[in-house]
């Protein structure tokens, strides 16, 4: 939650921002919550007894939390999974066999891709491209309207409500240039 707690999209002071592991163990309820981790108190744990048939039960699950600054958030990216073996170990001699889970962050970024202080940011686009279209067809079509001239740039996520909806795109690794399909 170091990511989180860093941008103030969770206080980890205030009751009433939570942490959950939700998932087919228990119904995706908000009935497991998480708690900081003793020796690290950024990290959020929470022990889950469930009887699994090794290889069979695939236990699916998620992480999520709700705060005052940000409601609830789900933890982007695909449903986490795993499965007992049948030959787990027994770490703390209760007869009971633990399966512990490291899964990192609750997004996939780490604290060294955030700014701790803040920054002065320079963003730069080639708007060419949309000005040579203007003056060849007289129109862009976005959104059920026509633009006719490029007066604005919204950065995905800040635009106002528009269709197609603006939004991050993070299906690609870090320095892979986008991919462009033609029909």
């Amino acid at each position: 939650m170091s990511v989180q707690i860093a941008v103030n999209a969770f206080d980890p002071n205030s009751p009433e921002d939570k942490v959950l592991v939700r998932g087919n163990f228990n119904d995706w309820a908000n009935v497991d919550e998480m708690v900081p981790n003793p020796s690290d108190s950024v990290k959020y744990e929470k022990i889950v007894n469930d009887t699994l048939v090794p290889v069979v039960d695939t236990v699916r699950y998620k992480y999520f939390y709700t705060s005052q600054a940000s409601g609830d958030v789900w933890e982007s990216g695909s449903v986490r999974f795993f499965y007992a073996l049948g030959n787990e170990p027994d770490q703390n001699n209760n007869n009971l066999p633990e399966i512990v889970r490291n899964d990192g962050f609750f997004d996939p970024i780490v604290e060294p891709g955030i700014f701790p202080v803040y920054t002065e940011i320079l963003f730069e686009i080639d708007m060419r491209p949309a000005h040579f279209f203007l003056a060849d067809s007289g129109v862009i079509t976005f959104g059920g309207g026509q633009v006719t001239s490029v007066d604005t740039i919204y950065i995905a996520g800040g635009a106002p409500r528009t269709s197609p909806a603006l939004a991050w795109v993070w299906i690609y690794p870090r320095g892979m240039p986008s991919v462009r399909r033609y029909k």
